[in-house]
Protein backbone atom coordinates (compact mmCIF):
# COMPACT_ATOMS: atom_id res chain seq x y z
CA UNK A 1 0.00 0.00 0.00
CA UNK A 2 2.68 2.45 0.81
CA UNK A 3 4.93 1.66 -2.08
CA UNK A 4 1.42 2.38 -4.59
CA UNK A 5 1.03 5.88 -2.88
CA UNK A 6 4.44 6.74 -3.09
CA UNK A 7 4.74 5.97 -7.25
CA UNK A 8 1.28 7.79 -7.02
CA UNK A 9 2.42 10.62 -5.39
CA UNK A 10 5.31 10.78 -7.56
CA UNK A 11 3.75 10.46 -10.74
CA UNK A 12 0.89 13.29 -9.57
CA UNK A 13 3.63 15.82 -9.08
CA UNK A 14 5.40 15.00 -12.05
CA UNK A 15 2.68 14.68 -14.82
CA UNK A 16 0.44 17.88 -12.91
CA UNK A 17 2.96 20.79 -11.90
CA UNK A 18 -0.01 23.01 -12.31
CA UNK A 19 -2.00 21.20 -9.93
CA UNK A 20 -3.99 24.47 -7.66
CA UNK A 21 -6.61 22.02 -5.91
CA UNK A 22 -5.79 18.68 -4.34
CA UNK A 23 -8.77 16.87 -2.84
CA UNK A 24 -7.27 13.25 -1.32
CA UNK A 25 -8.73 10.92 1.37
CA UNK A 26 -6.59 8.66 2.72
CA UNK A 27 -7.86 6.05 4.28
CA UNK A 28 -7.24 2.06 4.88
CA UNK A 29 -7.48 -0.87 7.32
CA UNK A 30 -4.38 -1.10 8.87
CA UNK A 31 -2.24 2.16 9.57
CA UNK A 32 -0.27 2.47 7.07
CA UNK A 33 1.18 6.06 7.00
CA UNK A 34 2.90 7.60 10.05
CA UNK A 35 3.74 11.23 11.15
CA UNK A 36 7.12 10.68 9.68
CA UNK A 37 6.49 9.99 6.39
CA UNK A 38 8.53 13.56 4.51
CA UNK A 39 9.97 11.25 2.13
CA UNK A 40 7.04 9.92 0.62
CA UNK A 41 5.12 13.75 0.30
CA UNK A 42 8.35 15.04 -0.32
CA UNK A 43 7.53 15.04 -4.74
CA UNK A 44 4.50 17.33 -3.20
CA UNK A 45 6.29 19.75 -1.70
CA UNK A 46 9.16 19.61 -4.43
CA UNK A 47 6.90 19.38 -7.69
CA UNK A 48 3.54 21.03 -6.73
CA UNK A 49 4.88 25.34 -6.59
CA UNK A 50 1.39 26.12 -7.71
CA UNK A 51 -0.82 24.33 -5.00
CA UNK A 52 -3.08 26.34 -2.53
CA UNK A 53 -6.03 24.38 -1.90
CA UNK A 54 -6.28 21.01 -0.09
CA UNK A 55 -8.89 18.71 0.79
CA UNK A 56 -8.12 15.51 2.99
CA UNK A 57 -10.12 13.36 4.56
CA UNK A 58 -8.35 10.18 6.72
CA UNK A 59 -8.89 8.48 10.28
CA UNK A 60 -6.29 10.68 12.09
CA UNK A 61 -3.64 13.64 12.32
CA UNK A 62 -0.65 11.28 12.69
CA UNK A 63 -1.58 9.63 8.96
CA UNK A 64 -1.92 13.31 7.95
CA UNK A 65 0.37 15.07 9.30
CA UNK A 66 3.32 14.54 6.75
CA UNK A 67 1.45 15.93 3.93
CA UNK A 68 0.11 19.15 5.47
CA UNK A 69 3.69 19.39 6.84
CA UNK A 70 4.92 18.75 3.06
CA UNK A 71 2.61 21.59 1.23
CA UNK A 72 1.38 23.33 4.29
CA UNK A 73 3.18 26.62 3.57
CA UNK A 74 1.91 27.29 0.47
CA UNK A 75 -2.04 26.38 1.16
CA UNK A 76 -4.43 29.34 1.35
CA UNK A 77 -7.45 26.94 1.57
CA UNK A 78 -7.20 23.81 4.06
CA UNK A 79 -10.17 21.40 4.77
CA UNK A 80 -9.44 18.85 7.10
CA UNK A 81 -12.08 16.00 7.97
CA UNK A 82 -10.51 13.34 10.53
CA UNK A 83 -12.50 11.17 12.33
CA UNK A 84 -10.51 9.74 15.17
CA UNK A 85 -11.47 6.27 14.35
CA UNK A 86 -8.54 4.11 15.27
CA UNK A 87 -7.25 1.58 12.09
CA UNK A 88 -6.63 -1.82 12.61
CA UNK A 89 -3.10 -1.67 13.86
CA UNK A 90 -0.68 -3.59 11.86
CA UNK A 91 2.46 -5.01 13.90
CA UNK A 92 4.31 -1.74 13.34
CA UNK A 93 6.00 -0.02 16.31
CA UNK A 94 4.03 3.39 17.33
CA UNK A 95 5.60 6.73 17.02
CA UNK A 96 7.93 7.84 19.86
CA UNK A 97 6.26 9.35 23.03
CA UNK A 98 3.38 7.32 22.84
CA UNK A 99 -0.34 7.60 20.50
CA UNK A 100 -0.76 11.29 19.26
CA UNK A 101 -4.01 12.93 19.82
CA UNK A 102 -5.70 11.31 16.52
CA UNK A 103 -6.88 15.40 15.56
CA UNK A 104 -4.15 18.67 15.27
CA UNK A 105 -4.37 21.07 17.70
CA UNK A 106 -5.31 24.63 16.15
CA UNK A 107 -1.66 25.99 17.08
CA UNK A 108 0.29 22.94 15.23
CA UNK A 109 -2.30 23.90 12.27
CA UNK A 110 -0.93 27.42 12.10
CA UNK A 111 2.06 26.60 12.54
CA UNK A 112 2.32 24.32 9.70
CA UNK A 113 -0.33 26.51 7.32
CA UNK A 114 1.27 29.86 8.16
CA UNK A 115 -0.79 31.36 4.86
CA UNK A 116 -3.73 29.89 4.83
CA UNK A 117 -7.18 32.29 4.63
CA UNK A 118 -10.02 29.50 4.69
CA UNK A 119 -9.61 26.97 7.43
CA UNK A 120 -12.51 24.42 7.82
CA UNK A 121 -11.62 21.60 10.17
CA UNK A 122 -14.17 18.37 10.61
CA UNK A 123 -13.13 16.20 13.77
CA UNK A 124 -16.58 13.90 14.32
CA UNK A 125 -17.27 14.10 18.23
CA UNK A 126 -13.37 14.87 18.70
CA UNK A 127 -12.44 18.44 20.28
CA UNK A 128 -10.53 21.29 18.47
CA UNK A 129 -8.14 22.24 21.13
CA UNK A 130 -4.76 24.41 21.63
CA UNK A 131 -1.71 23.35 23.58
CA UNK A 132 -2.08 23.43 27.07
CA UNK A 133 1.10 25.83 27.86
CA UNK A 134 -0.20 28.07 24.83
CA UNK A 135 0.50 31.72 26.41
CA UNK A 136 -2.54 34.51 24.20
CA UNK A 137 0.14 36.64 24.37
CA UNK A 138 3.11 34.80 22.41
CA UNK A 139 1.41 33.00 20.26
CA UNK A 140 1.59 32.16 16.25
CA UNK A 141 -0.09 35.25 14.65
CA UNK A 142 -2.32 34.17 10.91
CA UNK A 143 -2.50 37.40 9.22
CA UNK A 144 -4.06 36.33 6.21
CA UNK A 145 -6.80 34.45 8.07
CA UNK A 146 -10.09 35.39 7.10
CA UNK A 147 -12.71 32.35 7.32
CA UNK A 148 -13.05 29.91 9.93
CA UNK A 149 -15.51 27.08 9.93
CA UNK A 150 -15.24 24.41 13.00
CA UNK A 151 -17.75 20.82 12.50
CA UNK A 152 -16.98 20.02 15.35
CA UNK A 153 -16.46 21.02 19.20
CA UNK A 154 -13.90 24.05 20.11
CA UNK A 155 -13.16 24.51 23.52
CA UNK A 156 -13.06 28.14 24.91
CA UNK A 157 -9.68 28.05 25.08
CA UNK A 158 -9.17 27.15 21.23
CA UNK A 159 -11.77 30.00 20.82
CA UNK A 160 -9.70 32.36 22.53
CA UNK A 161 -6.61 31.42 20.75
CA UNK A 162 -8.21 32.20 17.49
CA UNK A 163 -9.59 35.11 18.08
CA UNK A 164 -6.29 36.97 19.72
CA UNK A 165 -4.11 34.93 16.33
CA UNK A 166 -6.08 36.02 13.28
CA UNK A 167 -6.64 40.39 14.15
CA UNK A 168 -8.58 39.76 10.01
CA UNK A 169 -10.87 37.54 11.01
CA UNK A 170 -13.87 37.64 8.86
CA UNK A 171 -15.99 35.05 9.62
CA UNK A 172 -16.85 31.96 12.05
CA UNK A 173 -18.96 28.99 11.99
CA UNK A 174 -19.10 26.50 14.70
Amino acid sequence: MRQRLRSDVQLIAQECPNLKKLDMSLFGEKTYLYATDDDIWRPFAEGLPKLVSMTLIGHKWSESEALVRAVGNRLKRVYLALRGFQALENTLPPPPGGQPSPVPRLDRLFELCPHVQHLTVSFGPLTLNVAEEFDLGNGLKMLTLTDVTVHTYMTKKAFGYLWAAAPHLQRIKV
